[in-house]
């Protein structure tokens, strides 16, 4: 089974990195203490926007996902009060700054032979974590639209849409809402797959389908904190269950 070290070796290699959650939870950098050491001289990862095409994608699968690290113009992210590396989901490689939701991203894309898209808000958040946190409670409280930058030149191209959304405050991010109510996904299969510290997807994959009205949604995995040393164990059977193992040509 690989590892996550052995994922984020192959993401660094395609230049497909993020960053993902941000729900204000934490727990002790005592628990990860030889990555903690080096946070403060890590940098963000160079991550392309959009979309990034795959040469073996016949089962036209669109694995579109959100990032909070790739959300920060470039900044790293800090924090005064919590340990980055699990509150945020970051993970280090290499003097990076990564984030869980290209690993799953990735892991989909090996399995399947779909497309990624890295999504983009039209604004850049704080990459001090506390006041990105107060931003995106107030954002989903007050209910503020916030734009895409990044655009599906044409949805047509898929028949399968695997969406990987961090969890903020117990809900989608707003960019997320704009995304889905932009995307013409009628007709598509949506497989919802949040990730989180510890809080779970509550009731994200309800909303996905009330701004997707017209598709498909099934709920897939939802990952914790705790799951990504066996991510590609999780994907793996989200997959199989799914039915879209790459297909291979002999």
């Amino acid at each position: 089974m690989k590892k996550v070290s052995t994922l984020l070796a192959a993401l660094a290699a395609a230049g497909l990195i993020a960053g993902c959650g941000l729900t204000g939870e934490s727990k002790s950098a005592a628990e990860n203490p030889k990555e903690a050491t080096s946070i403060s001289d890590a940098k963000i990862a160079n991550v392309q926007p959009g979309l990034v095409k795959s040469e073996n994608n016949k089962q036209k699968i669109l694995i579109a996902y959100f990032s909070y690290v790739e959300n920060t113009g470039g900044r790293p992210v800090h924090s005064d009060q919590y340990d980055i590396l699990t509150a945020a989901s970051v993970k280090l490689d290499k003097n990076e700054m990564v984030g869980n939701n290209a690993v799953i991203a990735k892991t989909f894309a090996e399995k399947t032979g779909g497309d990624i898209f890295s999504i983009r808000a039209d604004k850049a958040y704080s990459s001090k974590y506390e006041e990105a946190t107060d931003t995106g409670k107030e954002e989903l409280d007050n209910n503020t639209k916030v734009g895409v930058s990044t655009k599906i030149d044409d949805i047509s191209d898929y028949d399968t849409v695997i969406f990987i959304y961090p969890i903020w405050w117990g809900e989608l991010p707003q960019a997320l809402n704009t995304f889905l109510a932009e995307t013409n996904l009628a007709g598509k299969k949506v497989i919802t797959v949040s990730d989180s510290y510890n809080s779970g997807a509550g009731d994200t994959a309800e909303a996905v389908q009330k701004l997707a009205p017209q598709a498909t949604v099934v709920a897939g995995p939802d990952i914790k904190e705790a799951d990504m040393a066996d991510i590609d164990s999780i994907v793996t059977q989200a997959v199989e269950k799914e039915g879209y193992m790459k297909i291979t040509v002999s």
